[in-house]
């Protein structure tokens, strides 16, 4: 579900919107994906919303609970502690995927390393360099790398091409930056 065409500026048309998605579901077999969950589904305690996003949960909450599809619902967020408490209730399983282990990075970046001719840094350089990533960032990373080094004509993957990608991440609001900030 693309939430940019969901939500709506127009008082009670974001939840009309929803109502008429959880409508059309019931019709298919398929799984409804909600993806950066967060955006409709904020806790209804907070001060700064003037009423409309509690409505969106509200309904959002009794479409869930109405819902009569032979699919299944998957919603998906980086910021789980945004989210109201009564959207976690209603879902049967809560999967998290923590951050990897330093260890985890470790055997991530000698996997990806494998096919490349790396000069100058080890995987758990690499990995350290990377620690707080997501394997999301850590993938990114990799590939922006790989990418400069394409862009260089280079048949090396060099150190300041790698440590490069990892501060452009780092500035970028990355996980790993999210993360750091929050003392993680």
């Amino acid at each position: 579900m693309r939430f940019d065409s969901l939500v709506a500026s127009y008082l009670g048309e974001t939840a009309a919107n929803l109502r008429k998605v959880f409508e059309f579901a019931a019709l298919q077999t398929g799984v409804l994906f909600f993806d950066e969950f967060d955006a409709i589904g904020k806790t209804r305690d907070t001060r700064d919303d003037v009423g409309e996003l509690k409505r969106v949960v509200n309904s959002f909450l009794q479409l869930l609970d109405g819902y009569a599809g032979e699919g299944p619902i998957i919603a998906a967020t980086n910021y789980e502690k945004l989210l109201d408490h009564a959207l976690a209730r209603r879902f049967d399983d809560l999967v998290h995927f923590p951050v990897p282990s330093e260890k985890q990075l470790v055997f991530y970046f000698q996997t990806r390393m494998k096919p490349f001719r790396v000069e100058g840094f080890s995987p758990e350089q690499a990995a350290g360099w990377c620690k707080g990533c997501s394997f999301s960032d850590a993938n990114r990373i990799f590939t922006e790398s790989v990418k400069t080094m394409a862009l260089e004509r280079s048949k090396t993957l060099g150190t300041e091409v790698f440590r490069d990608a990892v501060e452009t991440y780092r500035h970028a609001g990355s996980t790993y930056d999210t993360q750091r900030r929050q003392g993680k």
